[in-house]
């Protein structure tokens, strides 16, 4: 259920969504405006994206280091 008044709209389905993937829904704080709701999605996407990259770092330079 979503918290903006007016009709929904597809960002907002993707909004959840991303959200939803990346386990931060539980959050106990609320986007009551389509403003927000987009920045929370573009934070939840970039700070996906960096922990990514910082994983398959790691990973990397455990594999070069073992191998």
């Amino acid at each position: 259920e979503f918290e903006m008044e007016g009709p929904r709209e597809f960002g907002d389905y993707l909004t959840f969504s991303a959200l939803s993937s990346t386990m931060t829904a539980a959050l106990p704080g609320r986007a009551v405006s389509r403003k927000a709701w987009r920045l929370v999605r573009t934070n939840v996407i970039v700070a996906f994206a960096f922990n990514s990259v910082v994983v398959a770092t790691l990973v990397s330079m455990i594999l070069s280091y073992v191998m």
